[in-house]
């Protein structure tokens, strides 16, 4: 394969996430891609409310995408990682929801970040839903200061083929 370089476009720069919206992957019924940028065009969810917004603590969501040979194949690490707080029974059962729909399909996730631009994580062009996202940790730190933040983190992980999706 050839090398053909990168020209970067103009674009805002600014990082971090703005928004996550999750829906269990069972409850995606298409999602069609461009085909020759692989950015995503539309999203055909079973019914309007399959995609639940969940607010975090600000400044605490972000997404890693690593790429790594695994056995001759290139694979993408994604963890998508976000605090709810406060620590109350509302941020609980939250995290409940995550984990029940976790474990029975797996999660897709729509991330904006705070560029304008959107992501899709968990679903891919070549997979579909087959990789989710699934609950790998839900983790309450109570804090050892007075001044810290109490939180509950969530991390979401999946392994495929290919970086989350842009929107179109």
């Amino acid at each position: 394969m050839e090398l053909t370089g990168l020209n970067r476009t103009c674009a805002d720069k600014c990082g971090g996430i703005r928004a996550i919206s999750l829906a269990r992957a069972s409850d995606i019924k298409h999602i069609d891609f461009d085909p020759e940028s692989l950015a995503f065009r539309s999203i055909a969810p079973e019914d309007a409310a399959a995609f639940a917004r969940f607010q975090f603590s600000e400044n605490s969501a972000s997404l890693l995408e690593e790429a790594v040979w695994e056995d001759a194949d290139l694979v993408v690490r994604h963890t998508l990682r976000f605090s709810i707080d406060p620590v109350d029974a509302r941020s609980a059962d939250a995290i409940g929801q995550i984990a029940r729909a976790s474990q029975a399909a797996g999660l897709v996730a729509l991330i904006e970040t705070n560029a304008g631009q959107t992501l899709l994580a968990g679903y891919s062009q070549r997979f579909g839903a087959r990789y989710p996202l699934r609950l790998a940790t839900a983790a309450t730190d109570p804090g050892t200061e007075k001044s810290e933040r109490q939180a509950r983190t969530v991390t979401l992980c999946s392994t495929d083929c290919s970086f989350a999706a842009a929107a179109e």
